[in-house]
């Protein structure tokens, strides 16, 4: 079937236009963060110059084809050339750069649940709920509570990305302009793709254990080598969270890929279907590009590294060890995060009195 477009900003329907790219960026593998949808086009439109349709318009995006719906986007850039515009949009994520407010009436002995923290942030950027898909509900149960100094003066993304750093997923706006979570390897939509290419294997890993660790207390669920571990670091740690996510893991396999293709309907990070599904790719990038014949689009999962956990040069090591010694000692120190100074209080304590990085 042909398809037929229509583009409106601000309310105002835009006669001539050309989409250009519709864009999805999972960041890194899926293990944490949150999705954005950006949308590009240019239009040509006389009266779009001064004022007009300024930073923040909604826009829409619809289709002849009822069963594909965008969601709602915003001008977050314009680049005007008399009557042609070229716009840059992108999904209510753009709006989760806003402080988040809390009162004393929200604590319980400095501490906070997680239900609440997030309804904060869901409602300071605007979303319309928050949902969770297969276990990212169990996985946050998990977490009891959270320490008030974590949560104030920090903005609706930096929670949505502590989050999701701690429960081992990512954030993503549904088509009712509502916030989604979604664990790894657990995408909340499956779709299938019948037109394309040949698809090249890349790196691949296998997770059967989780090491999970705050800075001090380190926690570890399941068995397997360096290869098949997830290593997270995240101020919520706990052993009932990385059993959780352990759980949820579930053998899961990752493997880098890409491919190009045609299809008649939108398309978005987790899992796509190939073959009646009976082959599933868990997919981190889209690239859509909307035409009369259809969506042309381009999909691929970014190259990881095999071996999970960071290798420490034996610079760094000797480093990580001298700042040790010198600590113990009372001494200035140069680790490999700046220059560090302490004072020894003669009862083999010290106390970092100057810090420089």
């Amino acid at each position: 079937m042909d398809f037929s477009w229509e583009l409106k900003i601000d309310g105002y329907e835009i006669t001539h236009f050309m989409i250009d790219d519709i864009a999805y960026s999972m960041p890194g593998a899926g293990t944490s963060g949150v999705l954005t949808s950006t949308l590009s086009c240019k239009t040509y439109y006389e009266q779009v110059g001064g004022n007009a349709f300024s930073w923040g318009a909604e826009v829409t995006l619809q289709t002849s084809d009822g069963t594909i719906v965008f969601p709602k986007y915003y001008v977050t850039n314009r680049d005007v050339h008399g009557y042609i515009t070229h716009w840059t949009c992108s999904d209510r994520m753009c709006k989760t750069d806003v402080d988040v407010e809390f009162s004393d009436a929200d604590f319980t002995d400095d501490q906070i649940s997680a239900n609440a923290v997030l309804d904060k942030a869901c409602a300071a950027a605007g979303f319309s709920g928050v949902a969770y898909t297969a276990e990212g509900m169990a996985v946050l149960q998990t977490i009891s509570g959270i320490d008030r100094s974590l949560v104030e003066d920090k903005t609706a993304r930096e929670i949505l990305e502590m989050f999701a750093a701690a429960m081992c997923g990512y954030w993503a706006v549904n088509s009712e302009s509502g916030l989604i979570f979604s664990p790894y390897g657990k995408g909340y939509s499956a779709y299938l793709v019948q037109n394309y290419s040949e698809i090249p294997a890349g790196s691949q890993k296998t997770y059967t254990r989780v090491v999970m660790q705050d800075g001090g207390a380190v926690y570890t669920a399941g068995a397997g080598y360096a290869r098949n571990t997830l290593t997270i670091s995240t101020s919520l740690a706990s052993e009932a969270l990385c059993s959780a996510v352990r759980s949820n893991l579930d053998g899961f396999t990752y493997e880098a890929w890409s491919c190009k293709g045609i299809t008649n309907m939108i398309i978005i990070p987790g899992y796509l279907g190939f073959d009646n599904y009976t082959v599933m790719r868990w997919c981190t990038n889209v690239n859509l590009h909307p035409t009369a014949a259809g969506i042309f689009f381009e999909a691929s999962a970014n190259n990881i590294s095999e071996n999970e956990h960071e290798y420490v040069s034996q610079v760094n090591r000797m480093l990580n060890r001298k700042a040790e010694w010198e600590q113990r000692n009372g001494n200035t120190a140069l680790s490999k995060n700046g220059l560090k100074i302490f004072i020894n209080d003669n009862s083999g304590k010290s106390t970092v009195i100057s810090a420089v990085e």
